[in-house]
């Protein structure tokens, strides 16, 4: 009897010793990554925040013509200037220079009454087009307001931009497509439609924009050639999905969509938009809990954060079910794993924002609630993931700031021989559960003499003009910091000479750096 209890004893101990070094192992930053103190942000509920070529952070909140500036490597604030407008709840997509085309808004006296300005901040210089006292910089107003519109950046570097309301349930059926090179406005008057607001909106391989999910459970792509027309794809596999779920690019042509819906899914759905008859199927994988105006992030391996949000549908934005565990996604494997709880205290809601910095780590900032007294977040915390605990980072030792479509480059490296893997990531432009901008290409690498030779894509509808993020990833999964790298479309030469390419060039692409 004794030796049954001194046995059964040292199960006990055993198990436990087991159990707490699983959770110590469980607990490793190594395994599932570390979340920073949070941090004041400058008296800001960051509902947009973008990325900006800089490596600096533009956010705004309610009142959006009350911006601020966050350096990542300093933790300094520094102001910005104020737009024309309110710019709370705008659309924003990037232009081929690296500056921020911003549209629609919200008019004097708040509801959901769309302004109809449009306006363009410049990161290089800190200002807004529509600014300074020159008229001419100005950028034309659109043909009626919009609240809540999206904008997508093209493979000319043009941007469309659909949806956002004008009143209250009157929403703006129009598409249009802002052309770069003249400063105007084109309307695609025979493709109106009425769409959901935010609508999630990808450029495709072939030109096209696909709104995943229409009110009715449709996919359908946007023709902008001309005066537009649309196209049926599929229908969506989840239901409601227009209500705040996230979705992004994570390789070429291919789009995943996480959570959402009124009664939240878990589910993670795939559509490859660059297929000749795009389908959605499940992910192999689902989230441990259901998800909606939850943040999904493109990380520098690859992988896709998945922050935030609340499981319940009980409300349009429920704080009772808010989920403070974030979750990671490989889209090569297919498998979720769990990460750490960020602040079980704050819930990163609606109107929360979730950005890629260029050392890999990630901004999760912003969020509010009703319930119980109104409570908006004018904080953030940082999370650094697992890679960042995993040994040492590649480093670049050289690489061109200027690349076109279609050529190979090097980067120079004294780690090519461990390189795994090579991306380039859009800075993200981020609002309600949204980025029109996140996208990445997993791009074709060669090790040669001194570092690596990398290809860009020759098509530009895969990787549209602009900034990109370039990562470098070795065989034990770390990412390198990157190097920001524009991508741009050579002019053709003018007919009556090439002397004057630079200055058509620059005429044609403004403001290229």
């Amino acid at each position: 009897m004794m030796q049954s209890v001194w046995q059964t004893s040292v199960r006990l101990a055993t198990a436990l010793v087991v159990m707490l070094s699983l959770a110590l192992l469980h607990a490793e930053p190594s395994v599932e990554g570390e979340w920073s103190n949070t941090i004041p942000y400058n008296n800001l509920e960051a509902i947009h925040s973008t990325l900006l070529p800089t490596g600096k952070v533009l956010s705004w909140g309610f009142g959006g013509r009350n911006t601020s500036l966050w350096d990542p490597v300093d933790g300094e604030f520094t102001a910005a200037p104020r737009p024309a407008v309110d710019i709370f709840c705008a659309g924003h997509a990037w232009l081929p220079d690296g500056r921020l085309l911003v549209v629609g808004g919200t008019l004097p006296g708040g509801g959901q009454n769309g302004e109809p300005v449009a306006d363009i901040y410049d990161p290089f210089t800190n200002t807004w087009a529509n600014g300074d006292s020159d008229p001419n910089n100005d950028v034309p107003a659109m043909n009626a307001g919009r609240w809540y519109p999206s904008a997508t950046t093209l493979g000319n570097g043009d941007v469309l931009v659909m949806s956002g309301d004008i009143t209250e349930g009157n929403v703006n059926r129009l598409p249009q497509v802002y052309e770069v090179a003249t400063n105007s406005w084109r309307d695609l008057t025979t493709a109106r439609k009425g769409m959901p607001l935010y609508p999630r909106t990808f450029l495709a391989p072939d030109g096209g924009v696909v709104s995943l999910t229409n009110w009715d459970k449709k996919s359908e792509k946007i023709d902008v050639t001309g005066t537009g027309s649309w196209s049926f794809l599929d229908y969506t596999l989840d239901t409601d999905l227009a209500n705040y779920g996230s979705a992004v690019m994570y390789d070429t042509g291919k789009v995943a969509y996480i959570g959402g819906g009124y009664d939240p899914t878990a589910n993670i759905a795939l559509m490859d938009i660059g297929s000749d008859a795009p389908k959605w199927t499940y992910a192999t994988a689902t989230m441990a809990q259901p998800r909606r105006q939850n943040d999904a992030t493109i990380l520098a391996d690859g992988t896709i954060l998945i922050t935030g949000g609340t499981s319940s549908g009980a409300s349009f934005n429920d704080p009772s079910g808010a989920i403070s565990q974030g979750e990671l996604w490989n889209p090569i494997t297919g498998q979720i794993s769990q990460v750490a709880d960020s602040d079980q205290s704050i819930y990163r809601g609606y109107h929360s924002t979730a950005t890629l910095l260029p050392d890999g780590r990630v901004l999760i900032t912003g969020g509010d609630k009703s319930e119980g007294g109104w409570v908006s977040n004018t904080n953030a915390q940082i999370y650094s993931p697992a890679y960042l605990f995993q040994g040492d980072r590649p480093i670049v030792t050289s690489a061109p700031s200027v690349v076109e479509y279609g050529e190979s480059f090097l980067v120079e490296t004294l780690d090519a021989a461990s390189i795994v893997d090579v991306l380039w990531i859009v800075p993200g432009s981020a609002t309600h559960a949204q980025d029109w901008t996140q996208r990445a290409n997993r791009l074709d690498f060669t090790e040669v003499a001194g570092g690596l030779e990398i290809t860009v894509p020759s098509n530009p509808n895969e990787a549209p003009p602009g900034y990109y993020m370039l990562f470098l990833v070795n065989d034990n999964g770390v990412p390198s910091m990157a190097e920001w790298v524009r991508a741009t479309v050579v002019p053709e030469p003018a007919a009556w000479g090439l002397f004057l390419l630079g200055s058509i060039g620059m005429a044609r692409f403004r403001r290229i750096r």
